[in-house]
């Protein structure tokens, strides 16, 4: 693979690790001799071509670029696999903030989460990505492209510039179902329990002052889309006996959870 990286790219290439954090094993990290980068290898060219499409159209975004070859193409073909280069996203993820931080999170990174949050649904209302398109619940009108995997490693923040990376796993369907899961993995834990006062806070920020009914309409699936995800995550997925007990965690809870909904 070094090779190919040589030989299609402008780099001063020094190092090509894999990256021992990736589930799937088809990413690695690269350094040249004044940047970092993120490789990943697709297996097929629809999904290579997707999330090329997808992250071109999210300029506006702080999330990681896609790095042309020589040639000005946007992937390599590679073993009968397709690769792409990112750009390194820099900052720190939300987990690892929030620990630095006595485990709390700052209200001005919750606020600006929710903006960026917002900020994509509003980019992608159209399903120009060729993207599954899911449904847990109800045929809402509000419906985006779904980041799907908002886990507190795939949120950065970056001078209180809140980035997001990790696309991969990205649907197409109710704004909402991002909501729920962003909730779920930021508020809702077996360590901290249900943290009802950013709950509100993200709510808050998310929704404009001018869209009461709006809020009121999504806010009132919140709960079952939690619900039907943590479902859908546990019959697609094998997870060790912890970390399904904090799926279970968050399941027991929903009904605890706040959802102030003004009528």
């Amino acid at each position: 693979m070094e090779e190919v990286i040589k030989n299609n790219y402008d780099l001063e290439l020094l190092t090509i690790n894999k990256n021992e954090d990736s589930t799937d094993g088809n990413v690695y990290n690269v350094k040249t001799s004044n940047n970092k980068y993120i490789i990943k290898i697709y297996d097929n060219l629809e999904s290579a071509t997707n999330m090329i499409n997808l992250h071109n159209s999210l300029k506006d975004l702080y999330i990681p670029r896609i790095i042309s070859t020589k040639d000005n193409s946007y992937l390599v073909e590679y073993n009968n696999k397709y690769i792409v280069m990112y750009s390194f996203l820099e900052g720190i993820q939300i987990g690892k903030y929030i620990k630095e931080n006595d485990n709390t999170y700052n209200e001005e990174v919750v606020r600006q989460i929710a903006k960026s949050l917002r900020k994509l649904h509003d980019l992608t209302e159209n399903n120009n990505f060729n993207l599954k398109i899911v449904d847990f619940a109800n045929n809402l009108s509000r419906k985006s492209v779904l980041h799907f995997d908002l886990t507190k490693a795939n949120i950065f923040i970056n001078n209180n510039e809140i980035g997001f990376i990790d696309f991969d796993d990205s649907k197409y369907g109710d704004s909402i179902c991002d909501i729920s899961i962003l909730l779920s993995f930021l508020f809702v834990s077996k360590k901290r329990g249900i943290d009802n006062k950013n709950i509100k806070l993200f709510l808050d920020n998310y929704y404009r002052e001018d869209e009461v009914d709006l809020r009121n309409e999504e806010s009132s699936y919140i709960k079952k889309y939690m619900y039907n995800w943590i479902n859908y995550i546990l019959d697609n997925h094998e997870f060790d006996s912890s970390l399904k007990d904090s799926f279970l965690f968050k399941m027991d809870s929903i009904n605890n959870i706040e959802i102030k909904i003004d009528l």
